[in-house]
């Protein structure tokens, strides 16, 4: 049993205690969170120092000097091929096997600016590999939701989808894939999530820009001979709803102030929603 306290972490066998703290060579912050790789590595969220590696022997720090986002760790999955995703204060980076920086994801939740990078609180992944992000930002204004990353593009839930609420503090998956969100107001369980990453593709469509300076652009997969494109803001107010006949690519603008708006598109037998960040 790992314990990460401010200090540092403290592991319990079963019959001793054994701590390390920064004269063992741990990071100023102390440790947040703890995961483990498949071989048996263990690996440590700084609150202040990094990603850090124990082998049983040796602390090995990764920062924002290996292409880590930012020093500040909140959270630690490893997916099935050991790659280390790490929710960091202003995004996840991510680490292959050879615990080699390989990427960042810094906006898979749409945030209104100036907030447009996501602070992580929590990182899951289920069992067909989907990577779960809780994030929360409270600055200029409370914003948090959570976000899910299909190996290809990521798809957002907040409050306007029926979370409870956005300071969302920690995320869990149970044996059905079902995702448990804490927030500060209570739990949601979100449970209408694709079977595959093939489910995901259903609504064919390309929306861009995104974030846009105003006008916008929609491609469908197919022509429909009716589309119905209805714009709502965060609150849920209609600000402008159109109707375009035989086509399958749409431009509009959206002529209200910088913010997220929600753009509702029906068609002949597909209804669904795509939030729009305009700057």
């Amino acid at each position: 049993i790992w314990f990460g306290d401010y200090d540092g972490v403290t592991i319990f066998d079963g019959a001793n205690w054994t701590s390390y703290n920064m004269s063992d060579g741990l990071p100023f912050g102390g440790i947040h969170y703890t995961s483990f790789d498949s071989n048996g590595d263990s690996w440590l969220a700084s609150d202040l120092g990094g990603l850090i590696k124990f082998d049983g022997t040796t602390f090995t720090i990764y920062d924002e000097n290996d292409g880590l986002l930012n020093d500040g760790v909140r959270a630690i999955a490893i997916d099935n091929q050991d790659n280390k995703w790490t929710g960091t204060a202003d995004g996840i980076s991510v680490f292959n096997s050879s615990n080699i920086w390989t990427q960042n994801h810094t906006t898979m939740l749409l945030l209104p600016p100036p907030d447009t990078l996501n602070p992580i609180e929590d990182v899951k992944i289920n069992s067909i590999g989907h990577v779960w992000a809780g994030i929360y930002v409270d600055y200029l204004v409370t914003e948090g939701g959570v976000a899910m990353y299909n190996g290809n593009s990521w798809t957002d839930y907040d409050v306007s989808d029926g979370l409870i609420g956005p300071v969302v503090r920690c995320l869990a998956i149970d044996s059905q894939d079902f995702v448990w969100v804490a927030t500060s107001t209570g739990i949601s369980k979100i449970s209408n999530i694709p079977g595959n990453i093939n489910d995901l593709k259903k609504n064919s469509f390309t929306i861009y820009p995104n974030p846009t300076n105003g006008i916008t652009t929609l491609e469908l997969d197919k022509t429909y001979d009716l589309v119905n494109i209805n714009i709502m803001d965060i609150t849920g107010k209609t600000i402008s709803s159109n109707s375009y006949n035989s086509t399958k690519k749409i431009t509009f603008e959206i002529i209200e102030t910088s913010g997220i708006y929600i753009v509702e598109v029906s068609t002949t037998n597909e209804h669904f929603k795509i939030k729009l960040l305009k700057q």
